[in-house]
């Protein structure tokens, strides 16, 4: 700990010194010339930021070239001058966040009286580095229809992206890594879920889609400059002042009335949602300060058809005539509805109502004191509660008040055109309460039947505090970059005082028998402040080799320091080590601190043709930390634990499970392992590309991306059975969890990409891509599946549950060319008539998720005792997928597959079948009607799945269940995101 103090006290003295990079900035560089094409050293460059009136200049150096670093986002204005020459003025050059643009002027002799010549806009090929990426520009952010109005949907249109649900955070990934492996920041800061990235992705307006001026999504190959994560780095930038004010109010309104029944929906539940607010920007001191504030509402009443089978009215009978102890669960379980082939299972469908409120909440003030010191202050906050059903059962609830909150502060100093200063500071929380109701206090799991949930409650408050601090040098054709983080990481969470028990039985003749295959008990944890320090750092350099030729160098290091507790609160187990728990003070685990990352990318423009192709390739090597819940077991094992099987008590055991508790508690103890020698999260990348600039301002692209994962997330059991010995290697203690770092994948892909960016009222994407992600069921941070034998993950390689082979989407944005300031009908009736039209939309296409084949076991056929995730055996020679297929019917054949024998496990590989594809189409149709010269109303209609196509989830996949194996019974989604019946929404918005 003292060690710990002393790094971080050093580090932070030196922050003053060192520096990080891209952030929510943008880069310009160019070289000048003259008509010729020798170099004109000497040349001033000027650059005026249209909304602020910024200004900026530099010189060409003796190469030529020049840069100009750190430049806020938005439109600029070029002027290049020298002696003899005619000056240029490029204008509406627009930046975005994260952009290294390339400029070049080639300088006309003057005449007796030049004036400046103006240019249009070049094409903005990416000519200085290899990564796979793309700006989410803000005509993009605004225009695009959002199904739940979440900035995160736009993440799949990104390369890369894997959308395998809803189109949510939680459920779009990026090049074969796990979704925990990704990187948030907001204005530079950390804006991750902190204990749990996902959490930032529990409601809709933790960042309100209006405060977003545009993001970024790093997909690979990005530079040394970003990290923090072994996935994509997604950096989102917030709306800023001008010295025009500028506004609006806004309604967005759907309910049930605008939209179609869902598939299978016997009729359409009760909706209602107004997502409402307004925003306001402007100077307080033209030219100096300047202001933006943003709030937003949600209120949602949601309906939800739910299914579940559940048992027959004669099942029910046998059972507790068989069984008396057994009636609790048995009326436990809602009558049917429907009976199926199996005579003990009927089919429910039953509508439950969610509300979900949130209020949120952004700030930024501006202030510029000179054009070389910037500094501004964004704050932003939400207000959130959830009140959502688990299941069909009325009591079955589960209630979550959210409070997420983030603060960034950035101070920007300028010494010299060649040497920029950037410091940041700020902290990111992520503040939950859940209680969660279920209809007996334990869980129940039966093969067949709904899973009755268990009662518990949560609270967590987890925090980061960063300081960031970056340096930008140009010297010649180099621009250096160099910087630091230090992240302080909190994660405060409580159990307090909730038992929670889990009871399961190996098939349904087994509840009959009254025969509990395995029960365990969780008891409640007291309040616990786990504590940690990451500490990243990297040197860049941007080498222009020749004008059309750039290498990009760099190396990044990131240290993620161990764990511990504040008040020392922690249990550190280790079967191996310390047979058992170990003394106090033992660490959590062993420190990785080899995390060196190198990373290099060449760009090539050939002259020869026409500066109009461009040919990237590059590598590099990505460390991340995964999520801080990965390490978390010390803090874990504060709750006590234990569990037993069928296997470990002589007669086995019975409901109700009170009597076998003490024989748990001495025999059971079930602590959570982690292993102490285990390695960061990393993956090495490759890749290339290549662009090319076509007719109509498009750019087309094709390229090749692998990239492996190694020491990623695993999820395991130790003390299993040894089948040798037929007893548990340490008997004391029961099957425990142990989370690991010894996961391996593979990701290939063919990508190809068509863009126009929004010139003349017209905005095109296209994105495809095939690829193939194959792994031993461990993706990455948060993202592991345990083995079927814990003895060989090797024998679980094989298709990730995230492998999608075929996916594309493309989206637009069209001004119809009709009324003031466009093609035609300029004036008069028409004019009025078809003026201030617009079209937007994406289309959305990929091909069937990976679907397990599943068979539910009891302990004593297993020759450990694990029953998790267990597969059957391939029956050889009959097809998987049967003739008489239909769109919900017999997805699977079950015939294609059989039990294993008793002391064997099955030889089916994981995720082998196919679920649907999904084709959709959301299209918006929105009209502008001018008020006053710098007002107007707008009135906008958004369709998702315009053509209300079928979208399904996967067949159910368990043989252990024939009356519903190879079944779908549900939809891919409901109501919000991709996947849902056809769905309108009306907006009104008044801008000014």
């Amino acid at each position: 700990m003292r060690w710990e103090s002393w790094k971080l006290g050093v580090l932070v003295l030196l922050v003053a010194a060192t520096l990080r990079g891209q952030g929510n900035l943008a880069t310009l560089n160019g070289t000048v010339t003259d008509p010729t094409g020798a170099v004109i050293a000497g040349a001033p460059v000027a650059a005026e930021h249209e909304e602020t009136g910024l200004k900026r200049q530099v010189t060409t150096a003796a190469a030529g070239t020049y840069v100009l670093a750190q430049l806020p986002i938005g439109t600029w204005r070029i002027t290049v001058e020298a002696p003899g020459f005619r000056p240029v003025r490029f204008e509406k050059i627009v930046l975005q966040v994260g952009d290294t643009r390339t400029l070049d002027a080639q300088l006309e002799v003057a005449t007796i009286r030049a004036e400046v010549e103006v240019r249009e806009t070049p094409v903005p090929l990416e000519r200085t580095t290899a990564a796979l990426g793309t700006v989410i520009a803000s005509q993009q952010v605004r225009e695009i229809p959002l199904n739940g109005r979440h900035w995160a949907s736009l993440m799949a249109l990104a390369p890369g992206a894997i959308n395998t649900g809803d189109g949510s955070q939680q459920t779009i990934r990026f090049v074969g890594r796990a979704r925990d492996d990704n990187n948030w920041t907001f204005d530079g800061m950390d804006a991750t879920g902190v204990k749990d990235p996902r959490q930032e992705a529990a409601l809709r307006l933790i960042i309100s889609t209006d405060s977003i001026a545009e993001f970024r999504v790093n997909a690979s190959l990005y530079s040394a400059e970003l990290g923090g994560g072994a996935g994509a780095n997604v950096s989102l930038v917030s709306k800023s002042g001008t010295n025009e004010l500028h506004g609006g109010l806004f309604e967005f309104v759907r309910n049930d009335k605008f939209d179609a029944r869902n598939f299978f929906d016997a009729a359409k539940p009760a909706f209602r949602l107004n997502q409402f607010g307004g925003n306001l920007g402007g100077p307080i001191i033209a030219n100096r300060t300047f202001f933006f504030a943003n709030y937003e509402a949600l209120r949602q009443r949601l309906g939800q058809t739910l299914y579940a089978s559940v048992p027959s009215a004669a099942y029910r009978e046998r059972a507790i005539a068989s069984s008396p102890a057994v009636r609790p669960i048995i009326e436990a379980y809602p009558k049917g509805m429907r009976p199926l082939a199996d005579p003990n299972i009927e089919e429910l469908w039953v509508d439950r109502r969610q509300a979900w409120t949130e209020n949120s909440g952004t700030l930024r003030i501006d202030h510029r004191f000179t054009d070389s010191d910037l500094i501004f202050g964004r704050f932003n906050v939400d207000d959130g509660l959830i009140d959502a059903p688990r299941s069909v059962l009325a009591v079955d609830r589960e209630e979550s008040a959210f409070r997420p909150s983030s603060f960034a502060l950035q101070y920007q100093r300028i010494f010299s055109p060649t040497l920029i200063n950037e410091y940041r500071a700020g902290y990111n929380r992520s503040a939950l309460t859940r209680y969660s109701y279920g209809p007996l206090g334990p869980s129940i799991s039966v093969p067949g039947f709904l899973t009755l949930n268990s009662t518990s409650m949560l609270l967590e408050r987890p925090t980061s505090y960063s300081m960031i601090d970056n340096v930008t040098i140009t010297k010649g054709r180099h621009t250096l970059k160099t910087g630091l983080e230090v992240r302080r990481v909190h994660v405060n969470v409580a159990d307090p005082a909730v038992h929670t028990t889990s009871i399961t039985f190996a098939s349904r003749d087994d509840l009959i028998r009254n025969r509990v295959d395995s029960f365990s008990i969780n008891a409640g944890s007291p309040v616990l402040g786990a504590r940690r320090t990451w500490y990243m750092a990297f040197f860049q350099d941007d080498f222009k080799l020749r004008r059309n030729l750039t290498l990009n160098l760099g190396a990044r290091y990131e240290y993620y320091a161990v764990p511990h507790e504040v008040n020392h609160q922690e249990r550190v187990f280790d079967m191996w080590a310390c047979q058992g728990f170990c003394p106090p003070g033992t660490p959590w685990y062993y420190p990785d601190r080899n995390n060196i990352d190198p990373r290099v990318s060449i760009a090539w423009a050939p002259a020869a043709l026409g500066d109009k192709t461009v040919f990237r390739i590059g590598a590099g090597v990505f460390h991340g930390p995964g999520q801080n819940d990965d390490v978390n077991a010390s803090l874990d094992n504060m709750a006590e634990r234990y569990s037993l099987t069928s296997r470990d008590v002589t007669g086995g055991l019975s409901f109700p499970i009170d009597r076998f508790v003490p024989l748990a508690q001495s025999g059971g103890v079930t602590p959570r392992s982690l292993q102490r020698d285990r390695r960061d999260i990393y993956n090495i990348q490759w890749g290339f590309s290549i662009q090319q600039q076509l007719p109509a301002q498009f750019i087309m692209q094709v390229g090749y991306l692998g990239n492996e994962g190694h020491k990623l997330f695993a999820r395991s059991y130790i003390n299993v059975i040894d089948p040798r010995l037929g007893r548990r290697p340490l008997p004391t203690f029961g099957r425990m969890d142990e989370k690991r770092n010894d996961g391996n994948s593979n990701f290939n892909a063919l990508q190809v990409s068509l863009h126009r960016a929004f010139l003349r009222g017209f905005l095109w994407g296209t994105e495809y891509m095939w690829s193939h992600t194959i792994n031993d069921g461990n993706l990455g941070g948060g993202e592991g599946a345990q083995p079927q034998n814990v003895s060989c993950r090797a024998c679980d390689r094989g298709n990730s549950a995230q492998d999608i082979r075929h996916t594309i989407t493309s989206n637009w944005v069209l001004e119809l060319p009709f009324g003031p300031g466009k093609a035609y009908a300029t004036k008069g009736v028409a004019a009025k008539l078809l003026g201030g039209w617009e079209l937007s939309g994406i289309w959305t296409a990929r091909t069937g998720r990976a679907v397990n084949i599943s068979v539910s076991r009891s302990s004593s056929a297993v020759p450990d005792g694990n029953t998790s995730n267990q597969r059957p055996d391939v029956v050889l020679g009959v097809p998987m997928y049967p003739a008489n297929r239909s769109k919900t019917e017999n997805w699977l054949n079950i015939a294609a597959f059989a039990v294993p024998r008793p002391g064997t496990w099955g030889n089916a590989g994981r995720h082998i079948a196919r679920g649907p594809g999904l084709i959709q189409v959301d299209l918006a149709i929105h009209r502008k009607f001018r008020l006053t010269e710098n007002a107007n109303l707008a009135l906008r209609a958004e369709t998702f799945n315009l053509f209300n196509r079928a979208q399904l989830g996967d067949p159910s996949a368990n043989i252990s269940t024939p009356a519903t194996f190879g079944q779908i019974r549900s939809p891919l989604n409901r109501t919000i995101g991709t996947g849902t019946s056809r769905q309108i929404q009306l907006a009104l918005r008044l801008n000014f």
